[in-house]
């Protein structure tokens, strides 16, 4: 490879990068935007407002969300249980364009299940990804946890 060809590929991954940067940095600032007034929660202040009264285990709903913030380069801590990944918080998905893949995977290795593709395209929140995970754990599991 030539000089000349090898610096024009480093100027293109170079426009690439900043151009990508540029965007991470607009999609970042929206989904703030999007959750501006709300407080930052951690699993147990999450929980309790939006799973206490479920019957599904703390450590189901912190797993889930903790699933979340490992693929998703963003804070998370003000997303609601019910914030819609197919409307207004869509924006999520575009901050990585695998990481709706990468949350299937890893919500499948951390509990033990599997999650047919009809059944991912449903999950358009967390409190959706919740309840998906905890009617696909085993019974003996869901009985030992009431």
């Amino acid at each position: 490879m030539s000089l000349p060809s090898i610096m024009g590929l480093a100027a293109v991954l170079l426009l690439s990068f900043l151009l990508m940067s540029s965007i991470d940095r607009k999609t970042k600032r929206k989904l703030a935007h999007l959750t501006r007034d709300r407080p930052s929660l951690d699993d147990n202040a999450f929980y309790d407002l939006s799973f206490a009264d479920s019957g599904i285990p703390r450590d189901v709903v912190a797993g889930v969300r903790a699933i979340f913030r490992e693929n998703i380069p963003a804070d998370l801590s003000a997303l609601g249980a019910d914030d819609d990944f197919s409307g207004n918080f869509q924006v999520i998905w575009m901050l990585d364009s695998m990481s709706s893949v990468e949350v299937v995977v890893g919500l499948e290795k951390a509990f033990g299940i599997t999650i047919e593709d009809s059944e991912a395209e449903r999950v358009t929140s967390i409190r959706k990804a919740v309840e998906l995970v905890w009617s696909k754990l085993p019974t003996s599991t869901r009985e030992q946890s009431a």
